[in-house]
């Protein structure tokens, strides 16, 4: 029964996996529209993980950030900082532009969300910034229907017990599996002076981009 039900997993993350490039590319064809990058510029690609955001090399002037990689050889970029996104250990003004693509709901509570806006309001003079919505049914990190609406504890239980999303039975840490996507509200909130875009699957609401700021009227 486990290897049947290991079976439609796999199949299952396989089809994700896909509609997940479809949105990627779909997003950096927006990001293209709306964000006319100079070869002068310099880029922070904040939360940059391994490789995904690596398009950005284009312009050759780019720093990634992040937390911790899992495999120091697979850094994207060849300046490369282990830093905390509520915390930028750089001078103010210093980026023509701060990217983020599903970093911001990682941190852990509305204060290092609210930290992490400010940090990057101050070192950047534009930036776009992606977070998933979270009343959107599913949630891209656990792959279960209202999955984020349960508690904390009961997260845990079942990170404990069953594969959950992208992890196997056992795999997830305790701050993967608290994840804070954020409403429109709230991303508002964050970047007061940001044009909110809506990212839709159909007619639903998929994660919101806040792009700033705002050209002067």
């Amino acid at each position: 029964m486990s290897g049947f039900i290991d079976r439609i997993r796999t199949s299952v993350l396989r089809s994700l996996r896909r509609v997940a490039h479809f949105y990627r590319e779909r997003r950096l064809a927006l990001f293209r529209s709306k964000i006319l990058l100079e070869q002068s510029w310099r880029i922070l690609d904040l939360g940059c993980g391994d490789s995904q955001n690596a398009w950005l090399m284009d312009n050759r002037k780019v720093v990634g950030l992040d937390v911790a990689l899992s495999n120091r050889a697979l850094q994207p970029y060849p300046f490369f900082v282990l830093g905390d996104a509520t915390c930028l250990p750089f001078p103010s003004s210093v980026f023509d532009l701060v990217f983020s693509n599903s970093m911001v709901e990682h941190l852990p509570t509305w204060d290092h969300q609210k930290c992490c806006a400010d940090e990057i309001r101050r070192v950047g003079s534009r930036y776009w910034i992606q977070v998933p919505n979270r009343h959107f049914p599913i949630d891209p990190h656990y792959i279960i229907p209202f999955f984020q609406y349960l508690p904390h504890p009961a997260m845990k239980w079942w990170a404990k017990h069953f594969s959950l999303g992208w992890h196997k039975k056992g795999e997830y840490k305790l701050e993967d599996i608290m994840v804070r996507c954020l409403t429109r509200r709230e991303m508002q909130d964050l970047f007061p002076d940001a044009t909110i875009l809506e990212e839709r699957f159909g007619p639903l609401i998929k994660s919101y981009i806040a792009i700033g700021p705002k050209e002067p009227l």
